[in-house]
């Protein structure tokens, strides 16, 4: 164990004997023992700050308030994960995000302000640089997005065939061909956008999702004007990218960063609720696919909506859910509905739907 450029970096094997050592029983989201049969150095006897700043950060991994799994890639060159965690349930900064980088052996802890941490992520994604105005706003179904990337990595695979055998790429597929790279999500190559997002998801793609969800998740696509009807003639559909839908899906083909963060935080019902955000950086755009429950989301995000995304998402927050209460004998009959107030969007004035996350005119965050 030692002490470099911040960090406190071990071995895999101490990392696992610090723990160990801790005797705290995790909480449900808490980070464990990896179970690690490589033999740890024998302890060296560490300044007393430097333990201090150990057990601080261990006590956050181990009973957090909050988790979230960060993984982001560049020019499908590398790849780093991280698991943050923010101090809670025994104490600890509520201003700050323990991180644990698990790049090759050795494992780094650090304690990070969530400002550090935004800064960070905004780096990986160049948010803070310009990005064009992509206007792209939409509410859809977990199926429509995992769809979406099925379609992005059919396309990436025909970008890479076509360029060994010297002829243009088509954009046009079928539900086979999106049968197939679902099926092919359980293999661990980051190049890809549905293989890179699958590692994050809280269900596993290849085993749950099935042909009637690609099939939903087109005609949803087909309806938000993402896609076009290429060939309905006979058993064979043939679809291709809609005008607005190209624009998108040749940024996801030449994206130069992906960055990942899966959050979880302990429900009030003992299980855990997950949110996972996928930004993929486009030449000049920066979309977000926001993955929550069966519904999500798609929108191009400016550089001032990067940050304040990340400002909401890491607000540790326990997710509620609705007490269990006796019905009386005779229940009074329900109250007239109020009407919902109308709701605009905070940077064009767009009247906004209900539910709806973001706006389908400006693409900022509906507040």
């Amino acid at each position: 164990m030692k002490l470099e450029d911040g960090d406190i970096v071990l071995s895999k094997a101490e990392l696992d004997r610090e723990l160990t050592a801790l005797g705290v029983e995790p909480s449900l989201l808490g980070f464990r023992p990896s179970g690690s049969k490589a033999e740890a150095p024998p302890a060296e006897e560490a300044d007393p700050a430097l333990r201090d700043d150990l057990r601080t950060a261990l006590l956050a991994l181990v009973r957090p308030r909050q988790v979230a799994r960060m993984t982001h890639t560049f020019a499908e060159e590398s790849v780093s994960r991280a698991f943050l965690a923010w101090p809670g349930l025994d104490g600890g900064p509520h201003d700050s995000v323990v991180v644990l980088n698990m790049a090759g052996e050795d494992r780094r802890v650090s304690l990070r302000t969530e400002e550090e941490v935004r800064r960070i992520a905004a780096g990986v994604v160049a948010a803070d640089e310009s990005l064009r105005a992509a206007n792209l706003g939409l509410a859809l179904s977990t199926s429509a997005l995992v769809t979406l990337l099925a379609i992005a990595d059919h396309a990436r695979m025909q970008r890479h065939v076509s360029a060994i055998s010297h002829v243009t790429p088509s954009l046009a597929f079928g539900i086979p061909d999106l049968e197939a790279r679902v099926a092919d999500s359980g293999n661990e190559d980051f190049r890809f956008p549905l293989l890179f997002a699958a590692s994050l998801l809280p269900f596993e793609v290849a085993g749950n999702v099935t042909t009637e969800d690609l099939e939903l998740g087109v005609e949803e696509l087909l309806t938000a004007g993402l896609l076009a009807p290429m060939d309905e003639t006979g058993e064979a559909r043939v679809f291709e990218p809609a005008r607005a839908g190209e624009d998108l899906l040749l940024g996801l083909v030449h994206e130069a960063a992906k960055l990942g963060i899966a959050f979880a935080v302990e429900r009030t019902d003992g299980e855990a609720g997950h949110e996972v955000l996928l930004f993929v950086r486009a030449p000049t755009a920066l979309y977000l696919f926001d993955f929550d429950g069966k519904g999500g989301a798609l929108a191009s995000v400016s550089t001032g909506g990067f940050d304040e995304l990340l400002r909401t998402a890491f607000r540790p927050a326990r997710a509620p859910v609705p007490s269990a209460r006796p019905v009386p004998d005779a229940p009074p009959p329900p109250p007239e509905p109020k009407p919902t107030p109308a709701r605009f969007c905070m940077e064009c004035g767009t009247e906004l739907n209900p539910g709806q996350k973001f706006c389908m005119e400006c693409g900022a965050k509906a507040g």
